[in-house]
């Protein structure tokens, strides 16, 4: 293909193909007209063409001229609109401003205080506020108004009470000023299978060189015991003697001087009295805790355990806890008339506390000091087990007690009692079951 120029703004187009080997010229003469584009389907350059693409191209940039001249126009609408609010909102601004600043001096001149109006934030008091103050500035004052008189009475000029037999009442805190003292913290540390138990109770000294009185199950199967006083000094205990019937111990400190607690006769007791108790709730961090009530009945016979273990006890209101086990329960003339032992422990109940009465103890601590153990107790000499209505007749034997041993010494060995032998009848009354005691 080639293009010829004849001079005189003609063009000569030749196009030459070749097919299957032979090949062909035409020619086509055309006219100058500047610029112009070639048009392929006819083989020639059309001006026509040309200046349809220029009409679409100058169509578009007016088109886009014209949205930009709208988005502008929005755009300061818009802009116009904003500014015009916001000084709006200044000029309403600045007005409630003034309203607030003239009414808060009005308010601060009636009150005669000084108003500063270049503080930065000004707090307004709420109405009901002001109302109060304007009926306290209103309040007329009480001529000779009434008051009251602090009395401080002084020890001295308190008037001592006696009851009829010339002893002295003592008021409660009177009563711990006296025993507290003689009121002792107790830690039973048990190692079982190398694992280690801490329990803890309260006890009272009853001798100058040591001596403490407390509960059984306090100091059952200890593996050391440490006793502490009132003053802070711990000192480490031996356990002298027990009985676990009466739920008594006795245990000693290495210690001289100590203030030894003063017993009373428990059976002169009436119910109603005062009735204080002191001891180690919890912890040794409540160690002397104090706390108070009535003796709520006397020589209520009450089960320990499940072996049939009883014991005649004072009951009290005074509040005993766990840990209050083995302390005193005191009088009002500061006297120990029992040793707070068990508690009706249950949800429904409260203030259900017993305590070993003193005259019961008395005799005991006679013989734990003497023999180490309680010799008082009435005894048959012999141990057995029940035989009820299901043993009798699975064994086909009586309804009774079974004697599985008998003391040699004793009486029942005297009167011919043997082992294997069935007691079926005792003080003409029929026997259907044998209370073991865990002692």
């Amino acid at each position: 293909m080639s293009y010829n120029n004849s001079g005189d703004n003609k063009w000569n187009y030749t196009s030459s193909e070749q097919s299957n080997g032979n090949s062909r010229e035409n020619q086509t003469e055309g006219t100058d007209y500047g610029n112009v584009s070639y048009s392929p389907n006819s083989g020639y350059y059309s001006r026509q063409s040309y200046d349809n693409e220029n009409s679409g191209r100058t169509k578009r940039k007016k088109r886009s001229q014209v949205g930009f001249v709208v988005f502008a126009i929005l755009l300061c609408f818009v802009l116009a609109v904003v500014l015009i609010g916001v000084g709006i909102v200044g000029i309403v601004n600045s007005e409630i401003g003034q309203l607030m600043s003239s009414n808060i001096r009005i308010w601060a001149d009636n009150r005669n205080e000084p108003f500063h109006s270049e503080t930065p934030s000004v707090k307004i008091e709420d109405k009901q506020e002001v109302e109060k103050e304007e009926k306290a500035d209103a309040f007329v004052p009480i001529e000779n108004p009434p008051t009251i008189d602090i009395v401080s009475v002084k020890d001295r000029e308190i008037e001592k009470i006696y009851d009829n037999s010339g002893r002295e009442v003592l008021e409660i805190p009177e009563i711990v000023d006296r025993v507290s003292p003689s009121v002792v913290g107790i830690t039973n540390t048990q190692i079982v299978n190398n694992m280690t138990n801490v329990g803890i109770g309260s006890g009272i000294i009853f001798s100058a060189d040591g001596y403490i009185l407390t509960n059984q199950h306090v100091v059952n199967n200890s593996s050391q015991l440490t006793v502490y006083l009132e003053d802070g000094s711990e000192y480490e205990a031996i356990l002298i003697g027990e009985d676990a019937k009466a739920d008594l111990a006795i245990i000693k400190i290495d210690g001289n001087g100590l203030k030894p607690a003063e017993f009373g006769d428990s059976d002169n007791l009436r119910i109603g009295e005062l009735a204080v108790a002191i001891g180690s709730p919890a912890s040794l961090d409540l160690q002397g805790t104090t706390t108070s009530g009535i003796i709520s009945a006397l020589n209520r016979e009450i089960m320990l355990d499940s072996s049939g273990r009883t014991l005649e006890l004072i009951q009290t209101d005074a509040a005993i806890n766990p840990g209050n086990s083995g302390g005193p329960l005191i009088n009002k003339f500061g006297q120990v008339i029992g040793i707070n032992t068990v508690k009706l422990s249950a949800s429904s109940f409260e203030g259900i506390c017993f305590a070993i009465p003193s005259n019961v103890i008395k005799p005991i601590i006679d013989d734990l000091m003497t023999y180490g153990h309680v010799k008082g107790y009435p005894t048959i000499g012999i141990t057995g087990q029940s035989l009820g209505s299901y043993e009798a007749k699975v064994y086909k034997v009586p309804v009774g007690v079974l004697i599985s041993s008998v003391d040699k010494k004793s009486n029942a060995h005297s009167a011919g009692l043997k082992m294997y032998d069935i007691i079926t009848l005792a003080t003409k009354k029929k026997l259907g079951q044998l209370r073991i005691s865990t002692s």
